[in-house]
């Protein structure tokens, strides 16, 4: 179907008894059955002609401007003043082959943060990031430990390392489309929670200071900010569209994380966004520490995800995320263990992150 380029300044027609305006046309009515031509200059045939070009005209119009209307904005809105929330609940299996016998933990960890907007200009938002709670609990074979910012009690270190972290003010400098630029005064967190600990075995508080910068640290805190906010596109989309989106994961490595994005849903108060991940260990020779051994991961995996956003702000309400990845680990040879181990293991996730 063509679109003639013609626009009528003589036609009006009559029907029913309302005055209807179809841009830039006027319809008049007045309770008769058909539809009379009132003619301001130019004769009927030339009038009806013209009726013709311009309802198509007018049909090409309404599709275009329908199909205009869908294309839509994807990023954060944050207003200035303004406090915003993520509640976070992980449910944690992990399934690991030692000298041909399995070895199986689960673990629960949970976590709400606030984030105070301090400031707004073009391109970023500060924000005053807190942790208002923390806590963890691991099932293994050995028995069950439960960790809890709430709880008070010296002889628990990990549980008090929780409950200094919490309530103390980070800063976070976050793009209009979810990423993160800067965190800055973690170290001077760290720095002040440990220095409490002057008799704790350092063998114990090193061990202790491995494990809640791999949870709590900086790279992890980017990270985990990253899964709900670094989703959006450069660009407008509609439903049906995709995009990419290339991140990055540390829980004791680096796992490059790409993503594709699909604008699933577009309702009165929120966007619904599906996203599919691929995961792969980013250098597969890195050597990194865990508790004292050094070892080499080579993982992959995928997780797949439903975010839902608020409309205006861009800022998530809920979001599903369930990670599957397998692989090995490799246990570097040392006097503690001449020759090695190659530990095979597998590793699933489901974290729901909500505002409240």
């Amino acid at each position: 179907m063509s679109c003639p380029l013609y626009t009528p300044d003589n036609v009006k027609f009559m029907l029913n008894s309302q005055w209807f305006l179809h841009s830039p046309w006027m319809v008049e009515a007045d309770n008769k059955a058909t539809i009379v031509p009132y003619i301001l200059k130019g004769s009927t045939a030339t009038t009806m002609t013209a009726m013709k070009k311009n309802s198509t005209l007018l049909l090409c119009f309404l599709l275009f401007s329908s199909t205009q209307a869908q294309k839509v904005e994807l990023g954060l809105n944050l207003l200035e003043g303004e406090k915003y929330t993520q509640v976070s609940e992980s449910k944690i299996s992990i399934n690991q082959v030692m000298n041909g016998q399995n070895l199986d933990i689960d673990m629960a960890v949970k976590g709400s943060i606030s984030y105070l907007v301090r400031s707004v200009n073009e391109a970023n938002y500060e924000l005053e990031m807190m942790y208002e709670s923390l806590s963890m609990k691991i099932e293994h074979p050995q028995g069950t430990m439960e960790f809890d910012s709430e709880k008070r009690d010296e002889n628990d270190v990990l549980s008090t390392v929780l409950s200094w972290i919490t309530g103390k003010p980070i800063t976070v400098i976050l793009t209009k489309k979810g990423s993160v630029s800067e965190v800055r005064e973690m170290d001077t967190i760290w720095a002040s929670v440990f220095d409490h600990f002057t008799k704790v075995p350092e063998t114990q508080l090193n061990q202790v200071k491995s494990q809640i910068k791999e949870a709590y640290g900086e790279e992890a805190l980017k990270a985990n900010i990253e899964m709900v906010t670094a989703i959006f596109p450069d660009h407008k989309v509609e439903v049906g569209d995709k995009w990419t989106v290339h991140t990055t994961m540390e829980s004791g490595m680096t796992v490059n994380v790409t993503t594709t994005y699909k604008l699933e849903e577009i309702h009165a108060e929120y966007y619904m966004i599906k996203g599919d991940s691929k995961l792969q260990t980013a250098d597969k020779e890195a050597i990194v520490d865990a508790n004292g051994m050094s070892m080499k991961y080579d993982l992959s995996g995928q997780i797949t995800s439903k975010i839902k956003i608020n409309k205006q702000s861009g800022w998530i309400i809920r979001a599903d995320h369930n990670q599957d990845i397998k692989g090995e680990a490799h246990i570097q040879a040392s006097p503690v263990m001449p020759v090695g181990m190659i530990i095979p293991m597998t590793m699933k996730n489901e974290t729901v992150i909500t505002n409240n």
